[in-house]
C-alpha cells in the first residue's frame, strides 16, 4: 500500500457455548461495514482453516471490486469443538485475527489498524499492556451511513467527497500522533485540535444534499500506542469541538483522552490507531 492508503481487519461476531464456535447475525454486521467502507481503504476478513465463514453478500460485493480481502494465517486451524482443558474456540479465533494483524502489520507497517467491539471481535487482556497506550475518544463526533444505505451510494459519496475525507484523516493523525508523542496535553495540540474541529465539520456539510439520506451519530475510541517513557496518564483531558457542535443539536461533541492499553509485541511511532471500536447513536439524521 502507498503511504496514503489505510486498512483496517474486521471480523464477524461469535459466540462460544461448550466448546462449540458459532456466529451471531450475519458474518460482518451490516452497520459496522457501513463505517469501515466510508473511513478505510482497504478491509481485511481474515480467512479461518478449519471453519467455513463467508463474507456475506455485502462483503462478497467489496471482494469483488478490490475493497475486501480475505488474508489467509498460515499453520493456524480452528477447531469447531475443544476439550475441556483446551483453548475454547473463541481464544483461538482471537488468536487467529491477531496474527492475522500482526502478518499485516508486519508486511506494512502502520498501515492496518483492528476492528473490534460488540459487533465485532473482542479483545481479553492477554493480548494487551496496561499504561502503554491511549485512549482518544471522538463523543458523537463522526456521521456514519445508516445500516441500510447502499454500498454503492457510499462508495460513490466517497469518489465524490475524497477531498473532505483526506482532510479529516490527514487531521485526525495529525492530532493522534501529537497526543502520542507530547505529555503536556491540550497545550501541545491546540492549533492540531482546530484544524480537526474545522475538518469534522467540513465533513459533515459534506453529508448535505447527497444520495445518503440517513446518517448516524458514532462515537469512535481509536487506542493509541505510546512511545515508551511517555506517562499515558499524563496526556488526559477533553476538549469541546465548537465548529463541529454549531452544526449539531443535541448532546455535545468532544474530545477526550486518557490512559488506554497498548498492544504487546507492537511498534508504533506514526500516531496511526492500531484498534477502533464505533458505538452507534440510536437517533437517525437526514443533514439539511
Amino acid at each position: 500500500m502507498s503511504d496514503d492508503i489505510r486498512g483496517i481487519v474486521v471480523s464477524t461476531p461469535v459466540i462460544a457455548t461448550r466448546g462449540r464456535l458459532t456466529v451471531e447475525g450475519s458474518p460482518l454486521d451490516a452497520q459496522e461495514l457501513r463505517y469501515w467502507l466510508l473511513f478505510w481503504d482497504k478491509l481485511n476478513f481474515p480467512l479461518i482453516e478449519g471453519i467455513n465463514i463467508g463474507a456475506g453478500d455485502d462483503g462478497e460485493f467489496l471482494e469483488s471490486i478490490g475493497v475486501l480481502e480475505r488474508h489467509r494465517v498460515s499453520g493456524t486451524r480452528i477447531r469447531l469443538f475443544a476439550e475441556p482443558e483446551e483453548n475454547l474456540p473463541e481464544e483461538q479465533f482471537q488468536c487467529h485475527f491477531m496474527r492475522a494483524f500482526h502478518e499485516l502489520e508486519a508486511a506494512e507497517r502502520g498501515t492496518w489498524s483492528l476492528a473490534t467491539g460488540d459487533r465485532s471481535i473482542t479483545l481479553d487482556e492477554d493480548p494487551l499492556e496496561e499504561c502503554r497506550g491511549v485512549l482518544v475518544r471522538l463523543h458523537r463526533a463522526l456521521p456514519v451511513p445508516d445500516h441500510d444505505v447502499p454500498l454503492d451510494d457510499i462508495l460513490r459519496f466517497k469518489d465524490k467527497r475524497r477531498d473532505e475525507l483526506l482532510a479529516l484523516r490527514c487531521h485526525l493523525e495529525a492530532t493522534y500522533q501529537r497526543i502520542a508523542g507530547a505529555p503536556d496535553g491540550p497545550l501541545a495540540i491546540k492549533t492540531e485540535l482546530a484544524a480537526l474541529d474545522g475538518a469534522l465539520a467540513d465533513f459533515l456539510k459534506a453529508t448535505r444534499g447527497g444520495a445518503i439520506r440517513r446518517w448516524r451519530p458514532t462515537s469512535v475510541d481509536a487506542q493509541l500506542q505510546i512511545l515508551p517513557g511517555v506517562n499515558s496518564a499524563a496526556v488526559a483531558f477533553m476538549a469541546g469541538l465548537p465548529m463541529l457542535q454549531s452544526l449539531l443539536t443535541g448532546v455535545a461533541a468532544s474530545l477526550s483522552v486518557s490512559a488506554g492499553w497498548g498492544l504487546k509485541g507492537l511498534s508504533r511511532e506514526n500516531g496511526v490507531p492500531w484498534q477502533y471500536v464505533a458505538r452507534y447513536l440510536d437517533e437517525v439524521f437526514s443533514p439539511q
